[in-house]
């Protein structure tokens, strides 16, 4: 069995940048498009993750696995665990324990976080597992692997689209790669600019390539958009140590040129976070 695509999602998982489906009513997609909470304990997790707070992003990690004061999300409980364990060190392996034993997530998490560590006998059993509760999404990690093997493009396009039609939001990940591979130019962007709100690490995406016109037009708004991308994703504590190296590099450069000014509190701030990384800790 061939584990390089579930590789490659688990990069995905990780960067996130990558491609959302379609907003649903069924699984466990909610109907607005938005990660925003008007939940006040959220909202102070949210402050406390933006201030570097490892536990908070950890416990904002376990409200997004649960859907409790925010709508649930696979992405956003793997994105928030993942800026947990880039200030603690805890690896992305353990994001499984996120998730209750009888969650389908808990079993989709074990395969994308460490796909390699799951032999051929125990990942069938997972996918059989996976069937009487996410069908269409374990057809589609069958595909996926099958894809590995003899390229089939029909069924992995057939089986993506199911797996989008159940809902929820764990075939972006499978979606970023198939557009990645065989997509038209721009199509990434389009989807991730549709559905930031959603899923708010997308911003790290869209403001790299606002960057990216910018070098080739020197149209300064460009930058203002990246910064803005970057400022949407701090609003949600999702501003993880590259994001904020970014956004902190962009500013000292720009900062004289028409971008919004700092106060020296989220000057510190947003340095500190973007050390956070390199310290393994944020004090």
């Amino acid at each position: 069995m061939s584990y390089r695509i579930l590789t490659i999602l688990l990069v995905v998982a990780v960067t996130l940048c990558c491609i959302p489906c379609k907003s649903q009513t069924k699984g466990d997609v909610a109907v607005n498009n938005t990660a925003i909470s008007t939940d006040q304990e959220i909202y102070s997790l949210i402050q406390q993750a933006r201030e570097g707070d490892a536990e908070a992003c950890k416990s904002l990690a376990k409200r997004y696995s649960k859907g409790e004061g925010v709508r649930r999300s696979f992405i956003n409980a793997f994105f928030m665990y993942g800026i947990y364990g880039e200030r603690t060190g805890v690896g992305i392996d353990s994001v499984a324990t996120l998730f209750d034993d009888n969650d389908p997530y808990k079993t989709l998490a074990e395969m994308l976080s460490a796909p390699k560590t799951n032999g051929e006998k125990e990942m069938r059993e997972k996918i059989e597992r996976l069937k009487q509760t996410l069908p269409a999404t374990a057809e589609l990690i069958e595909a996926s692997i099958k894809f590995d093997e003899v390229n089939d493009t029909t069924a992995f396009q057939n089986a993506l689209n199911k797996a989008e039609n159940e809902g929820g939001d764990v075939c972006i990940f499978f979606k970023l790669y198939f557009y990645d591979t065989y997509g038209k130019a721009g199509d990434a962007l389009k989807y991730m600019r549709l559905y930031a709100d959603r899923w708010p690490a997308f911003n790290k995406a869209i403001a790299e390539s606002y960057m990216d016109e910018y070098e080739k037009d020197g149209d300064i708004e460009n930058v203002k958009r990246a910064m803005e991308c970057y400022r949407k994703m701090d609003e949600h504590g999702m501003l993880n140590a590259s994001a904020a190296s970014q956004m902190l590099k962009t500013y000292l450069e720009f900062k004289d040129k028409g971008l919004p000014q700092w106060n020296k509190k989220d000057l510190e701030r947003i340095k500190k976070l973007a050390d956070s990384k390199k310290t393994g800790k944020h004090n």
